[in-house]
């Protein structure tokens, strides 16, 4: 038997997966933990609680799924969209809902609750652009002013097709405003969609102009700029060619009217039958399409070829959508500024073969058919299939996109579950096949790839499945998952650090999670999303559900800042004169809160010096808690109690590999920490045992309890066991950050 002892002062490595608590050859053990629930490692290295929750409302409706989606136009002006059953309802960065007179604004949508977990995005300006996995068409949401907004389909404008018509035997002829198929092309859900025709393979069959051509006849048609040109009257041609796109305009002698490009646009307006079809004619038509012509392409995107499924993606001023289920593997990106606030542009050039590098891009990713999952424009155009993942971009990497020069590069082979993906630090996070895997795939300007699986030490946490990803940007530095079974969990990312850490967390959990219980009692969360809060720092929304008296509720939450210094969950707040309680706790009437309150004169104005814990308050019928009989407080903060351990891993005192195979049993546990009330111990398979508070004074006593930041040694006790660990834990209203441990140990 021999005394030994370890030390360990980096925290931010987070929980390591079962399968890795004995590597202590892993450059990660030294700095990871068996358990970090609701705690967060910090990148310059201690571990502290997660901030806790202020409650924001609740949702119009609490018996059916809802979802939260960020509205960033910039990090000064910024919205969360409260998507539920058929309708959107707004709220501001600070969790206030932004009101229109009396009612809070709410506008109408056709989303469903069932679909709502489906929907993808992405914010231009004021409008957001929505595409859905589960194939419903496009549609936008439009503010026109935090009070007024709009939600419409998106207008597609001449495209996207699919590749022209090549069999010479199958003909569609365009009378006036019927269309006829030579074959059974049509079906009802055709309505709506976009067919191009051509009378020929581009020649528009008339003299090209000239400048100073003499006696022009009136009518007569010219070929200028690959369109074609009608003269209004007679007379001589001047010296500026004809190039517009609409209406009449004089080349400096005759006057030239705008016909077409060659080629008619026309949208389908209702089904006769499988070979006719009635149509709107969106473009002039040119002559000789009523004679028929094997020169077509149909639309891309309908309710026979399917919509695009992907979010959508904006790269050097194009829209880029895919994923649709006729041609999964297809990227259509729209003109050079090509899309607006309800309608986007596809023109894929003139239908007299015209085509410039500002016309809409078409390319197919892979040679699988492995649909697209996901775009993010990083460095590059990058896109996620099913099957791999590649960078899209012009003939070279340095050259723009374009249609004669676009090409889609592999640069990994994992596949995408059907997650939108999380942009950090020029790379792009997304959740690999099987959805259980965070990947990181990121391009440099050079060429040079970085890819990497972000949780191959915390498998146990991928395991339940990563379903949304939110990411929290710098001072922050933490990812977000909405974890599939309900959980949650984040993910500290510094890569200037190589700091990766994984984390647990419960909402009003007090139970250590187990495998049969993950959630460690607390809520399930159903929905989050991140905006920029005061002077951009990023802010956390959540939405969430439990069962409450045998009924489902919903709550949206905002995680509070660390200067809030608020470790209660979903809380409310009182400052001003003093009072004997805080009230706004309707959602949480009939159970017991904790208060926190600043009784002491002089008392700091967030939780601190002068402020006293009061536990186990019951709220009222009419929302309101009370603080003892006899006590007053000028800021009181109330809220559910949530349970923050870090259990460590099983040291190899005197270095890796040296207690293998050997039974430690640990004496006493150092620990450098600011905590105002926290427990500490040893747990084996039998349970915690040793547990030590480290303050005994009551929080009502003169004087309170504080954070202070203090060294605190407590004996370990307990029998032997080679896989006894020694953990950290509170539920009070405090703080608790955990700066170093040492632990000694008598080793066999």
């Amino acid at each position: 038997m021999s005394r030994q002892s370890g030390f360990q002062n980096g925290f931010n490595i987070g929980e390591l997966s079962p399968d890795a608590w004995s590597r202590s050859d892993l450059v990660q053990h030294s700095k990871g933990c068996a358990l970090g629930f609701n705690m967060i490692g910090r990148v310059a290295g201690p571990t502290g609680r997660r901030p806790g929750t202020w409650f924001v409302g609740l949702p119009k409706f609490s018996a059916t799924a809802g979802r939260l989606v960020p509205f960033r136009r910039n990090s000064g002006d910024a919205l969360v969209l409260e998507f539920g059953h058929l309708y959107v309802r707004v709220w501001d960065v600070n969790g206030a809902a932004v009101m229109d007179g009396p009612a809070q604004v709410e506008f109408a949508t056709f989303y469903t609750a069932a679909q709502l977990d489906g929907l993808r995005w992405r914010q231009s300006g004021d409008v957001l652009y929505l595409t859905h996995r589960d194939n419903l068409s496009p549609r936008v949401i439009r503010r026109l002013s935090n009070t007024s907004w709009q939600f419409d389909g998106l207008g597609l404008f001449n495209g996207p097709y699919r590749g022209e018509n090549g069999a010479s035997d199958r003909v569609l002829t365009l009378s006036g405003a019927t269309l006829t198929a030579s074959f059974a092309a049509f079906q009802p859900g055709h309505v709506g969609s976009l067919w191009r025709l051509r009378p020929n393979a581009g020649n528009p069959g008339v003299l090209s102009w000239e400048p100073g051509e003499e006696d022009v006849p009136p009518g007569a048609r010219r070929l200028s700029d690959g369109r074609v040109y009608g003269a209004t009257a007679g007379g001589t041609a001047g010296n500026t060619p004809p190039v517009h796109d609409s209406g009449t305009v004089s080349d400096g002698g005759v006057e030239w009217a705008y016909l077409h490009d060659g080629a008619a646009v026309v949208a389908v307006s209702a089904y006769t039958s499988a070979t006719q079809v009635e149509v709107t004619l969106l473009t002039a038509a040119p002559e000789g399409l009523d004679a028929g012509t094997p020169y077509w392409s149909e639309g891309a995107y309908s309710d026979v070829r399917g919509w695009p499924t992907a979010n959508p993606a904006v790269r050097e001023e194009r829209l880029a959508l895919a994923g649709a289920f006729a041609e999964p593997d297809g990227i259509n990106l729209t003109r050079t500024a090509g899309f607006g606030p309800t309608t986007v542009d596809f023109t894929p050039g003139l239908g007299t073969g015209r085509v410039v590098d500002d016309d809409a891009v078409k390319r197919f990713v892979g040679g699988d058919r492995d649909r697209i999952v996901w775009m993010e424009g990083s460095t590059f155009l990058l896109a996620g299939t099913t099957d791999g993942e590649f960078i899209v971009t012009g003939g070279t990497i340095d050259d723009p996109i374009t249609p004669s020069g676009c090409v889609a590069r592999p640069v990994g082979e994992f596949g995408s579950a059907d997650v939108m993906p999380a942009l950090a630090y020029g790379g792009v996070m997304f959740v690999a096949a099987g959805g259980e895997t965070l990947r990181l795939v990121a391009v440099d300007f050079d060429g040079t790839r970085e890819l990497r699986d972000l949780n191959v030490v915390a498998g146990h946490i991928g395991g339940r499945g990563l379903a949304e990803l939110c990411w929290m940007k710098q001072p922050v530095n933490l990812l977000w998952v909405r974890l599939a079974d309900g959980g949650q969990a984040s993910f500290t990312y510094h890569r200037e650090q190589a700091v990766e850490g994984w984390n647990r967390h419960g909402i009003a959990a007090l139970d250590v999670p187990t495998e049969d219980a993950p959630l460690g009692g607390g809520m399930m969360l159903e929905s989050s999303c991140v905006v920029p809060g005061f002077k951009g720092r990023p802010r956390l929304f959540m939405l969430v559900r439990r069962i409450k008296d045998g009924a489902t509720q919903r709550l949206i939450l905002r995680m509070a800042e660390p200067a809030d210094k608020l470790f209660l969950d979903a809380a409310e707040r009182y400052a001003g004169a003093p009072t004997t309680g805080v009230a706004g706790l309707d959602h949480l009437a009939g159970e017991d809160v904790t208060l926190m309150a600043a009784t002491e004169p002089g008392a700091a104005a967030v939780v601190g010096r002068g402020w006293g814990e009061y536990r186990e308050r019951p709220v009222n019928e009419d929302g309101q808690a009370l603080l003892p009989e006899g006590t007053t407080a000028t800021a009181v903060y109330g809220g559910l109690p949530y349970r923050s351990r870090w259990e460590g891993l099983s040291p190899d005192l005197a270095g890796p590999g040296s207690s293998a195979g050997r039974i430690v049993r640990y004496t006493h546990i150092s620990v450098v920490l600011e905590a105002a009330v926290a427990y500490a111990g040893t747990v084996g398979d039998e349970g915690d045992s040793g547990r030590d508070r480290t303050l005994q004074r009551q929080p009502g006593d003169v004087g309170g309890p504080v954070v202070r930041r203090h060294a605190w040694r407590t004996a370990a006790l307990g029998g032997a066991s080679r896989d006894r660990r020694y953990f950290v834990e509170t539920d009070h209203g405090w703080d608790m950050v955990i700066h170093s441990i040492r632990a000694t140990a008598d080793v066999e």
